[in-house]
């Protein structure tokens, strides 16, 4: 009879396991769903400043350039003309809420004091593409490249007016703040890290993957995505990576990431190819996995007001109410 018992008692523990499995790979679970096509061009990057004021930049690589506002929380978006003429890329904001707008051609588009300007950097070799822009208390930086292995991180102290060009081997993608003088870059099969405002670089241990965006939670945790499905983290502030997922392997399949942000050091989103959302709630320990219309080819991600936006390609929009 006793064996009877324990016979049912592990019987019932297995039960109980794999019910609780089957949960963590249960699909989000999504309130509200809404979708909206606001152009036929490509977005790029989705960015608010505060609940209400938000912007999409995006456009046709050498055909046309794009950028939207919205007044009300992603009610509704108006364009705003820009003379750029070619693909805007991330859009940043500095210490006093004005935004700048990475582009191609070595453009950056500006706003301060109601009025938008476009400014012409002169990169060494001339007019490539800047992906990226960030900013810290007293330092602006941006990064971009050309064809995977000619990159550069431009430095300014006055908006870019002025600044220094510093060369890479390979094209950079994203990069980020942790405090005012630690930077750290993505790109081409590289993290790479500054603590002394740029002057110097070191190089993470890691390979096998294009790593498209960086986002830190706090100044210890940050997390890297790469375009055929790598994910890293760091827990001593970019000291060392500790691969959570690593791509190009027989036993994973390829998931195209673009894009990850994470809310808190706990809970984060990735978002890219086909439809693809995933959510962690535990810092990467495990995901969730969701695909939101495979259609579409997510390129950025905002939190605002309880809600989740997407941007892709063909000028999406997706928001997704959280639960």
């Amino acid at each position: 009879m006793n064996y009877l018992k324990l016979i049912l008692r592990v019987v019932s523990l297995c039960v109980v396991l794999f019910l609780l499995v089957r949960c963590k790979k249960n699909e989000l679970k999504i309130l509200a769903y809404e979708e909206q096509v606001l152009s036929d061009d490509n977005f790029e990057s989705i960015y608010f400043i505060n609940d209400s004021v938000g912007y999409i930049s995006g456009g046709n690589t050498f055909l046309n350039s794009k950028l939207y506002q919205t007044i009300d929380g992603g009610q509704n978006w108006d364009i705003i003309p820009t003379n750029t003429g070619k693909t805007l890329y991330k859009i940043a904001a500095n210490q006093k809420d004005e935004i700048f707008v990475a582009g191609f051609d070595s453009k950056i588009v500006h706003h301060q004091n109601n009025i938008w300007q476009t400014h012409q950097i002169h990169t060494k070799p001339i007019w490539m593409p800047i992906k990226q822009i960030a900013f810290s208390k007293n330092y602006a930086i941006a990064c971009g490249g050309l064809y995977f292995n000619k990159g550069f991180l431009l430095k300014s102290t006055d908006k870019f007016n002025t600044y220094v060009q510093t060369d890479f081997e390979t094209e950079l993608y994203d990069i980020a703040f942790t405090n005012d003088s630690t930077i750290f870059a993505v790109g081409y099969g590289t993290i790479k890290k500054s603590t002394d405002y740029g002057e110097t670089w070191e190089s993470a241990d890691v390979e096998g993957d294009v790593y498209v965006a960086i986002d830190f939670a706090s100044e210890l945790i940050g997390y890297v995505v790469g375009e055929q499905g790598s994910i890293l983290k760091t827990f001593d502030a970019g000291q060392s990576w500790q691969y959570l997922r690593k791509a190009n392997t027989l036993s994973q399949k390829r998931y195209g990431f673009t894009t990850v942000y994470f809310i808190d050091e706990l809970n984060g989103f990735i978002s890219g190819e086909n439809g693809i959302l995933w959510q962690t709630n535990n810092g990467g320990d495990t995901w969730q996995m969701q695909t939101i219309n495979k259609k579409h080819n997510y390129t950025a991600i905002e939190v605002i007001n309880k809600n989740l936006l997407l941007v892709g390609k063909n000028g999406v929009i997706v928001k997704l109410t959280l639960h």
